[in-house]
């Protein structure tokens, strides 16, 4: 059985900034749903796939990380809801005061299960307001500048190729999708109207609603398993929820292979400002 004093203890981590002494106590399947229509909202299946969702995005936003602090705390048997208040500034030099709602479920004491709630528009606002990258491909982009590959999970796609890869075998997928994919990628995180995305893949032509879905539903099959990689946010219009990674093209430089994922200590390093060698992969 969890006791409060042990709660606390686990969470004071986060109170300062610093996550990785409270994901120490977090199981690596761990099952963490985050509600909402924003960036960070998905239902992530392992402590990897809900800190590259989470916490890697808010710590290129927020520098000092969330800075979570213990402002409620109601604790029974295996089970606490913890009530927190973020005391961040963003890079913009704005206070990010959000406030949440942790539903925590521990195992043998360690985190299993998280149920989280948070204000989704402060989130919202807080990467409109603080891009976590610049927008890959722009139509008035150098070509030469244009990156060689752009990588999320197992896919990979080739910009000046036009082609979308997974696990390195290239996907059938046609032009108006393929646009479709690259406005939703451009938009880091950021949720595009149904009126910005036709603008873009349909310019010069009025078409109806239904000529979108279909390209979504052709993402989506081509995702397979992993079709949340695209959400749809009723009433706003589309996002993309993958972590995105750019490769540059070097050129005279020989193609190496493959190297594994990044491993949560370095998902943490971002997290929380701490200086890590980086590794880049190479389009396989």
């Amino acid at each position: 059985m969890i006791t409060e004093d042990d709660v606390r203890k686990i969470f004071t981590g986060l109170e300062h900034g610093d996550g990785a002494g409270f994901f120490e106590h977090v199981d690596d399947k761990v099952d963490w749903i985050v509600q909402g229509t924003h960036p960070l909202a998905g239902h992530y299946k392992s402590k990897s796939d809900f800190l590259a969702g989470t916490f890697a995005k808010l710590g290129k936003v927020l520098p000092n990380g969330a800075q979570l602090v213990v402002e409620h705390l109601l604790v029974k048997d295996d089970q606490a809801v913890v009530e927190l208040h973020s005391l961040a500034t963003a890079k913009n030099g704005l206070r990010f005061d959000n406030r949440y709602c942790w539903v925590v479920h521990f195992a043998g004491g360690t985190i299993d299960r998280v149920r989280a709630y948070l204000d989704s528009a402060m989130v919202a606002r807080l990467f409109e307001e603080n891009p976590i990258q610049p927008s890959v491909v722009s139509p008035v982009m150098d070509p030469a500048q244009t990156p060689a590959a752009i990588e999320f999970g197992r896919f990979s796609v080739l910009p000046r190729r036009r082609e979308l890869l997974a696990e390195g075998r290239p996907l059938d997928l046609g032009g108006r999708a393929f646009d479709v994919l690259m406005a939703l990628i451009e938009a880091s995180g950021a949720v595009v109207s149904k009126d910005a995305l036709m603008t873009r893949v349909w310019p010069d032509r009025i078409i109806e609603d239904n000529s979108l879905q279909h390209q979504i539903s052709a993402l989506r099959r081509a995702f397979g398993a992993d079709r949340d990689l695209i959400r749809t946010i009723a009433g706003r219009g589309y996002q993309f929820t993958g972590e995105i990674r750019t490769v540059l093209a070097r050129p005279n430089a020989p193609r190496a292979g493959r190297r594994g994922a990044d491993s949560n200590v370095n998902i943490l390093a971002a997290v929380t400002g701490r200086s890590l060698p980086r590794s880049w992969r190479q389009p396989g």
